[in-house]
């Protein structure tokens, strides 16, 4: 979806350690905004929260909903890999 050369912008806007990372961008006329969200549960596992949302008028055309969902498929299957083997993501 985006060639190297263009101009992209990200900021961090929610940093807790441990707890949260959510983070908005733009780039051409698409904004974004990615969450991640780490939630302990009751019987001592992590649940991995993961929320995306994309907003300009070209991305119906490009990246429908199937797409961002197997993407987010793929990042969550290695994320869980990587923390299982105690790697750094």
């Amino acid at each position: 979806m985006h060639r190297l050369d263009e101009p992209r912008r990200s900021v961090f806007a929610v940093v807790e350690p441990g707890r949260e990372l959510t983070w908005t961008g733009t780039a051409l006329w698409t904004k974004a905004i990615d969450r991640h969200v780490l939630d302990p549960t009751e019987d001592g596992a992590t649940r991995h929260y993961l929320e995306e949302s994309l907003a300009s008028v070209l991305i119906p055309l490009f990246f429908g909903s199937a797409k961002l969902k197997a993407q987010h498929q793929r990042w969550l299957s290695a994320f869980k890999a990587a923390a299982e083997d105690g790697a750094e993501v």
